[in-house]
């Protein structure tokens, strides 16, 4: 009978194991999909992305003027844009308004 007893007792234990082993492979698939979505969504949202305007910038000092995406400094006001190209020759039109 001991014999027998300790049968079901490891019969059990291993069933309790199979249960936790699964119980962890349902976790370990809900994190991979939760993942898996952040990523694809975050393809999505860069792949309808549209790159940043380039603006005129004059020298508020001796006027030079160069083309940045982004202000200088406070030495500087916006002389034109938005433009499409670094060279700020081509008007500035978003993706879709082409």
């Amino acid at each position: 009978m001991n014999e027998r007893s300790g049968n079901q007792e490891s019969g059990f234990q291993s069933r309790e194991r199979r249960v936790i082993k699964a119980g962890t492979n349902k976790v370990f698939m809900r994190i991979a999909i939760a993942i898996l979505a952040c990523l694809l969504t975050i393809w999505v949202v860069q792949a309808f992305a549209a790159p940043a305007p380039w603006y005129l910038w004059e020298s508020r000092v001796d006027q030079y003027r160069i083309c940045l995406q982004y202000s200088p400094g406070d030495g500087w006001i916006k002389a034109g844009g938005p433009f499409g190209d670094a060279g700020c020759r081509t008007p500035y039109a978003p993706k879709g308004y082409r």
